[in-house]
């Protein structure tokens, strides 16, 4: 029988709310939340979608951009046992309505911009509507640790989006890695502008949450925006990749004493152009910790975050908190550990093997003191 957790998920911010109810968890465009306050928001938006008809099993469609009522939404879901499901909102309809063919939802919560999208669906609730009164929020539903909680999407270089199915134990497993791996305190703060529905965002907001770290969430990557809180201390960890990385290098104003905040700026998913990072760190002062991971497997490898002296670009670093690494066939790295999903929503993939094992499609070697090298990447997984 599988084990079972009170909350699982939807704990973390409750937990939060409990033990810093009057600090600040939430920030966007000028409008601030306590934990409390984002507590109470998500227990509302959770007996509006109990009244609407969603139950615990459900999966539910996220159409929604950046902002607030996203987070809402997806803890609501998670306290009432439903599963959330998260295409990009920046896809066309068609892409959307394609992707969300195979995942076999039961109702979406979206925003007036994809209400298209939302037709034919039974129960289908706008977003705007999270915060109307619907009476007292029913009881955070017992969740089951394999029941699934997540499902978003990923897809190879030319293949079409797949739902991805994660469950309460490999989301709270993501999380609690992010938290070890990053070293997270109730110190840090946390700009989100990636898109809340990549598995990042979803695990680094309760990451953050549960040791009382305060989010400033982004609409859309703004570099004007970014360095405004880096040079106000309200960022410590800045989470960067592919074309942000290389509009920052592009600017000639780059300061060091404008990022004494940041700890370290943070990228994974794909290989890091080594010398554009050199660069970057050689205007600003601040070094990268580099990480391994994917939409299937959220939390493979890190550099260890206490061990500045070893970091190494070339390198994401050494398995996380609880993961096995293993090279199969023609060095094709697999990984077995807590924050890998279950399978693809709807399709069978030769790529999860019964054992828990899943093949990356990523090839690599391990040093002897088990450090990963990446050497090629014949997947691009991350969507």
């Amino acid at each position: 029988m599988a084990a079972r957790t009170r909350e699982g998920y939807a704990g973390y911010l409750s937990g939060g709310a409990a033990a810093w109810p009057d600090r600040v968890a939430l920030r966007f465009e000028g409008t601030s939340w306590t934990y409390a306050e984002l507590q109470s928001a998500v227990e509302c938006a959770s007996a509006v979608l109990a009244a609407a008809g969603v139950v615990a099993g459900d999966r539910v469609g996220l159409l929604v951009d950046n902002v607030p009522q996203y987070l809402i939404a997806q803890f609501a879901l998670a306290r009432l046992g439903a599963a959330f499901v998260t295409p990009n909102a920046h896809w066309t309809p068609a892409e959307i309505a394609r992707a969300l063919e195979a995942v076999a939802l039961t109702a979406v919560v979206y925003n007036e911009r994809l209400a298209d999208v939302a037709v034919g669906y039974p129960v289908a609730v706008p977003v705007d509507s999270l915060n109307d009164e619907a009476g007292p929020a029913p009881g955070p539903a017992v969740v089951e640790s394999e029941g699934e909680l997540f499902v978003p999407f990923s897809s190879g270089t030319t293949g079409f989006p797949k739902g991805v199915v994660h469950t309460q134990s490999s989301v709270c497993g993501a999380v609690e890695q992010l938290r070890h791996h990053l070293a997270l305190t109730s110190e840090d703060r946390l700009p989100i502008a990636l898109p809340l529905c990549h598995v990042f965002g979803t695990t680094i907001v309760a990451a953050a949450l549960i040791v009382g770290a305060q989010l400033t969430l982004l609409r859309r990557f703004n570099l004007d925006d970014m360095l405004g809180l880096a040079r106000a201390g309200d960022a410590t960890i800045w989470p960067l990749a592919g074309a942000a990385a290389h509009q920052l290098a592009w600017r000639e104003d780059l300061r060091a004493k404008d990022f004494r905040s940041l700890r370290f700026f943070m990228w994974g998913g794909s290989a890091i152009p080594v010398q554009l990072a050199e660069d970057i760190t050689s205007r600003t002062g601040v070094r990268f910790l580099t990480s391994y991971g994917m939409t299937e497997a959220m939390a493979v490898a890190f550099n260890p975050v206490d061990q500045p002296w070893s970091w190494r670009l070339d390198s994401p670093g050494y398995p996380t908190l609880g993961t096995e690494l293993r090279l199969g066939d023609n060095g094709g790295i697999e990984v077995r550990g807590p924050s890998v999903a279950v399978g693809y929503a709807g399709q069978q993939s030769p790529d999860f093997l019964p054992d828990g094992w899943f093949r990356t499609g990523d090839l690599g070697r391990v040093g002897d003191d088990g450090r990963l090298m990446i050497v090629d990447r014949i997947k691009d997984m991350i969507k």
